[in-house]
């Protein structure tokens, strides 16, 4: 008879301070590397207990900000419990195991996810992303605790104060029934000590370190989108150089029609050509550039909404089709994303490589130079667009430029 078994990671220090003294309800900020899966891995293992009320295995529902989020950690506990699973649904993302015991993952881009469910434990992952995290949890989550009277973690990199996990930490600070944790990725003894000083080195008073390593909350409503950008750093003659590939990165609107042409060298992005063209449309964009880059290699990229109906032109064609037939371009010489990254998200990963890269602008580049100077954000750190004055049109191809060159920059790691 086969020995059924499940391996788990053993609990730095950390993490058996968390173990040891969680409450009912429970609040982790935490830093970049902390060990976050690892720890849901373990929280999980409440499924293998025996509920007396139930008759059966406990039930534990996992939480996360939209599917993507959970990908990772779902294919973690597939294989961690893979020796004791009896029913594994690839479609719903949940374990039955052996014992009658489920491990349940949830997306809550809808806050009623998980609605009707009765659970011993609920784990909330990336809490700060969730939009609407209290109505959820109040109105959803909590009430799945309340026959067996269970408990909830809440789990998250911090991002600023605007957001529902600072206000549940802000609100339950003097609440008997909850614990609030707070480490740094040197928490972490698996992490080596000099990678952390590398990237505070390379971070220097750039306070995304603070918020992404530190797990202080940051309050970067108060500068500007792009707040590592400076003009004497980044502005520099830029020349298209005729033997390298031509990337352009669109920014699709009525009216005008934008584009930035760069070129990627090792570690940087050269930014030579910003291109708008006023009461016109993407065929002429198109037609634009065939004339201005005639028998060259283009990669391109930008944004992704572009294949939504919101964007679509002529007989419900979207621009990415168009541009890909009126270019030309093979599968490999397009760069996009499943699907826009949020703006808080992509105004850390932009900032990180402002910082981190080597990017040089054209001084000629005078759209995109003022775009990077104005941009504020508002109450909520997004990205204030005026269609006034100020229309962020090049900013956008700027940011959608970094969110394809360099992905994995910036990325919600446990």
């Amino acid at each position: 008879m086969n020995k059924r078994t499940v391996v788990l990671q053993r609990p730095h220090f950390a993490q058996r301070e968390i173990l040891g003294s969680a409450t009912r309800f429970n609040h982790l900020r935490c830093g970049r590397r902390f060990g976050k899966t690892s720890l849901i891995a373990t929280l999980a293992s409440k499924a293998l207990e025996y509920c007396p009320i139930a008759g059966h295995g406990k039930y534990v529902g996992i939480f996360y900000p939209i599917v993507k989020d959970s990908l990772e950690v779902w294919k973690e506990l597939r294989a961690i419990y893979k020796d004791v699973t009896k029913h594994k649904s690839e479609v719903y993302k949940q374990l039955v195991l052996i014992n009658g015991g489920v491990i349940d993952f949830w997306s809550l881009d809808d806050p009623q996810s998980g609605q009707g469910r009765k659970y011993h434990r609920v784990i909330i992952d990336e809490s700060a992303k969730v939009s609407r995290l209290i109505e959820a949890y109040s109105e959803t989550i909590r009430p799945t605790l309340t026959d067996y009277q269970g408990d909830a973690f809440f789990m998250s990199r911090p991002r600023g104060y605007n957001n529902d996990f600072f206000r549940l930490e802000d609100a339950n600070r003097n609440n008997p029934s909850w614990s609030f944790f707070h480490y740094t990725t040197y928490d972490n003894p698996y992490i080596p000590r000099q990678e952390i000083e590398e990237a505070k080195n390379e971070y220097g008073n750039d306070p995304t370190f603070q918020q992404e390593y530190m797990a202080e909350y940051v309050d970067m409503n108060n500068m500007p989108f792009f707040y590592n950008y400076s003009r004497d750093i980044h502005s520099a003659p830029v020349e298209d150089k005729q033997h390298l590939p031509v990337h352009l990165s669109f920014d699709f609107n009525i009216d005008p029609m934008t584009c930035l042409a760069y070129q990627a060298y090792d570690d940087g992005l050269n930014y030579f050509m910003e291109i708008k063209l006023e009461n016109s449309d993407i065929f002429a964009m198109c037609d634009y550039i065939k004339a201005q880059f005639s028998n060259r290699l283009l990669i391109v990229t930008g944004d992704r909404s572009g294949k939504n109906r919101s964007a679509v032109v002529r007989g419900k064609t979207s621009f990415w089709k168009i541009i890909r037939e009126e270019l030309d371009l093979a599968e490999g010489q397009l760069m996009l994303r499943g699907k826009n990254l949020d703006l808080i998200t992509s105004r850390i990963l932009t900032n990180i490589a402002l910082k981190t890269k080597t990017i040089r602008i054209d001084p000629s580049l005078t759209n995109l130079h003022r775009d990077l100077v104005i941009a504020t954000v508002d109450g909520n750190g997004q990205l204030v667009k005026d269609r006034g004055q100020y229309k962020m049109d090049f900013g956008d191809c700027f940011r959608y430029s970094i969110d394809a060159e360099w992905p994995d920059l910036y990325m919600d790691d446990d």
